[in-house]
């Protein structure tokens, strides 16, 4: 059983029509539905999608030093779980639309899927 760590990138995807919106709420349709939860965040997160972080950097409204702090933690949660959960048999899929950010959680070892450019089938054959 994987379990997926959801970035607030692709969260945002939940709430504004984009590029991977599909494909977001395909899982959380998917996995909100699945008990014990499979679909996991960082409490910071929450804060990040009403925030719009993304689209406030880009927009220079908040600074790259402040931007990759915040990135930085949601990777260092993410690759908590991912050790606790590896030890329990179960594996981590980390779910986010920032590519740099998904280059560095696989250099790390992480599974990853970008909703902008990934299919249903590779999602749902990730999620089986």
């Amino acid at each position: 059983m994987r379990h997926v760590y959801i970035d607030p990138s692709a969260w945002v995807k939940r709430y504004y029509h984009e590029t991977g919106t599909a494909l977001t709420n395909q899982l959380f349709d998917r996995l909100l539905r699945s008990r014990p939860s499979r679909l996991l965040c960082s409490r910071m997160g929450m804060l990040e999608v009403v925030a719009v972080l993304p689209r406030h950097r880009n927009a220079g409204r908040v600074t790259q030093s402040l931007f990759n702090a915040a990135y930085a933690l949601h990777l260092q949660v993410a690759l908590e779980v991912h050790s606790q959960l590896h030890r329990q048999g179960y594996a981590l899929l980390f779910f986010a639309a920032d590519r740099r950010l998904l280059r560095t959680a696989q250099a790390e070892g992480l599974a990853i899927f970008n909703p902008e450019v990934g299919t249903s089938a590779q999602l749902e054959s990730l999620l089986s």
